[in-house]
């Protein structure tokens, strides 16, 4: 079938200065978590010894916090003021959305180093699953060029990490009972839900629109498989992690007080696996 073929799969002329951004993006956040390891004494506090693969979780988390800052803030400005990716949602030529993707492949490259090295304390499948579903969508976006717009919605769901981050440390530092981890729990799941579910009504309603368009099957079958089967594989992950935090939720207001003031302060072992 003539739609569906390879030649659409050409590299974008400023292919070469994304890689360039991608590897100078892999190379910060590898730095940032060697500069900052000798730091992390100053986050913990004293009364408890922390292992050696928590004081790197810390500092995972704290990297992926930043990571949230930098595209994030991209993301905004792309949606505000950035009118080529809107006026065609499949090939707008955005230079700041494959920018910014360039700067996540960077990162989830680096955390993916970090999370095979620590699948036995912090982490699963689940997340090497998540990365390698961002990194190839991502990793086509920015490189061929195509589908800026659709790309960079998908980058909202950065917005619920510097929480989830937050959550976690509550818990290791022993706050689990504490109201700031409770408040904190019901923001970041709302934010969340907001980012990463409510959004995908909105999100597939305009796949489902541009699918009417005889544009959507010029993209060729690797280009719609490399985007649509990785976004089906990141829903699913998202709604899952959805419902471990909505148990959660359930499971700690539905505590009466009384059992959680009997609890000890370090009830909640510390290596709980984040909810990302």
């Amino acid at each position: 079938m003539a739609y569906f073929e390879w030649d659409i799969l050409k590299l974008h002329p400023s292919a070469g200065q994304h890689s360039l951004q991608v590897v100078m993006s892999w190379i910060f956040f590898e730095l940032m978590t060697q500069l900052l390891k000798p730091y992390n004494k100053f986050l913990l506090p004293p009364g408890r010894s922390y292992s050696s693969a928590e004081k790197d979780a810390l500092i995972a988390r704290v990297i992926s916090s930043i990571h949230s800052a930098i595209v994030c803030t991209i993301c905004v400005y792309c949606f505000l003021y950035d009118d080529a990716s809107k006026q065609d949602v499949f090939w707008g030529d955005s230079w700041y959305i494959r920018t910014n993707l360039s700067i996540s492949i960077g990162f989830f490259l680096s955390d993916l180093r970090y999370v095979l090295s620590h699948m036995d304390e912090d982490g699963g499948w689940d997340y090497v699953a998540h990365h390698l579903s961002a990194l190839w969508p991502f990793s086509m976006v920015a490189f061929v060029g195509c589908l800026s717009y659709f790309a960079n919605f998908r980058v909202l769901a950065e917005f619920s990490s510097p929480l989830l981050a937050i959550r976690w440390y509550l818990s290791l530092i022993g706050k689990k009972d504490s109201k700031v981890y409770i408040y904190n729990g019901l923001v970041m799941m709302g934010v969340f839900f907001l980012c990463r579910i409510a959004s995908l009504p909105f999100y597939w309603y305009q796949v489902y629109q541009a699918a009417l368009t005889d544009e959507f099957f010029r993209l060729g079958l690797p280009v719609l498989v490399s985007w649509l089967l990785p976004c089906v594989v990141l829903d699913v992950l998202n709604i899952l992690w959805l419902r471990k935090m909505v148990l959660g939720a359930w499971k700690v207001l539905g505590t009466p007080k009384v059992e959680l003031e009997a609890r000890p302060a370090n009830f909640q072992h510390a290596n709980d696996k984040k909810a990302e």
